[in-house]
């Protein structure tokens, strides 16, 4: 997604990641139950209050929240068919997020620190590229990102305004 340098002060916090490979869009899209999701692919930007019905085509990423934003998803979609997924929730949450039986990976879930910051995808009179919709424009977003060795970037949209 394409973001601006346009953000606030960062807040860092303790998350619980649960990370799943190899899963199916069926088991995946457990996962993003209760969610708004956001995606790219050739069609444009996509926000939905909801999990799309069918995997997307020829999108790499799909990104998910909760209405409160507690729970936060990234999808990431390999070769075709073939999906693997982040779940961040808060350090004290007791349930395991559902993925239609399918456990996590090895080592899941794993305390992790995370910086979340606000931003805005794009500047509204940016003119290099086609406007965004002001479903994507008049909303406050937010990246959350875990660092290391493989950092992981997670993003969530507030309601709408």
């Amino acid at each position: 997604m394409t973001q601006t340098t346009t953000e606030t002060a960062a807040r860092t916090t303790t998350r619980l990641l649960h990370g799943y490979g190899r899963l199916t869009w069926p088991q995946a899209r457990a996962l993003l139950s209760g969610c708004a999701c956001t995606w790219t692919d050739f069609d444009g930007i996509h926000l939905q209050d909801t999990p799309p019905d069918e995997l997307p085509v020829a999108a790499t990423h799909l990104w998910a929240w909760n209405r409160t934003g507690d729970r936060l998803v990234r999808l990431r979609f390999d070769t075709p068919g073939i999906l693997y997924a982040a779940v961040l929730t808060p350090a004290d949450a007791d349930a395991v997020p559902d993925t239609a039986g399918v456990p996590p990976a090895r080592g899941f879930p794993e305390e992790v620190t995370v910086t979340e910051r606000r931003t805005i995808l794009r500047d509204p009179q940016e003119r290099s590229a086609a406007a965004l919709p002001p479903e994507f424009t008049e909303r406050t977003w937010h990246l959350v990102e875990v660092p290391g060795e493989s950092p992981l970037t997670f993003v969530r949209a507030d309601p709408e305004p």
